[in-house]
């Protein structure tokens, strides 16, 4: 029987397993992402993190995943 579990974190062995399948997909068909993860930190003047962007790239187009901003102690998302 076929069963779905939810997680918080996707398992590395399961990740591998994902991603190995995922590309020989792509190579089968020509198709190529170029995906490309990346971040953007901000700082202040005391060299302190106050805003991170958590993205990735594939073919032409920037994805966000996660914008932190932290503003005279408040946190925006």
């Amino acid at each position: 029987m076929t069963k779905i579990s939810y997680v918080n974190q996707i398992s590395e062995k399961t990740l591998k397993k994902m991603e190995d399948g995922l590309k020989e997909y792509e190579l089968s068909h020509g198709i190529h992402v170029d995906y490309t993860p990346f971040a953007f930190e901000i700082y202040n003047e005391n060299g302190d993190v106050i805003g991170v962007l958590d993205a990735f790239s594939s073919y032409s187009s920037i994805h966000f995943y996660n914008q932190y901003l932290l503003v005279r102690g408040f946190c925006y998302i």
